[in-house]
């Protein structure tokens, strides 16, 4: 019997960890700041970025716990889409200020 290794003894997954923290941070503070705007569609638009990096942040924390305590023969959790949807949210984030710079 082999014993049980851990997915990646290094720091690795903390690193990672860390880096989607800082993108659920960032999105969310840009989400906030869309909410400051008075309009109908920024505080739509804030409240919907607000919500993704909620779940972005939860997704990674989740992640991280699940390849500290699992094996390497084990399933890991995986976050399917994550690369594309911050992708995705920061184009429409992008796209969303300029909508209301303009309206504004």
């Amino acid at each position: 019997m082999t014993p049980e290794r851990v997915a990646d003894p290094g720091l690795q997954p903390e690193r990672t960890f860390l880096a989607w923290q800082r993108t659920a941070l960032a999105i969310g503070v840009n989400g906030a700041l869309l909410c400051r705007n008075a309009t109908v569609f920024s505080v739509l638009f804030g409240v919907v970025t607000l919500a993704v990096a909620v779940v972005l942040a939860w997704a990674a924390h989740r992640r991280y716990h699940s390849t500290r305590s699992r094996p390497v023969s084990g399933i890991l959790l995986r976050i399917p889409g994550a690369a594309a949807l911050s992708t995705a949210l920061c184009v429409c984030l992008g796209v969303g200020v300029v909508a209301v710079a303009l309206t504004s």
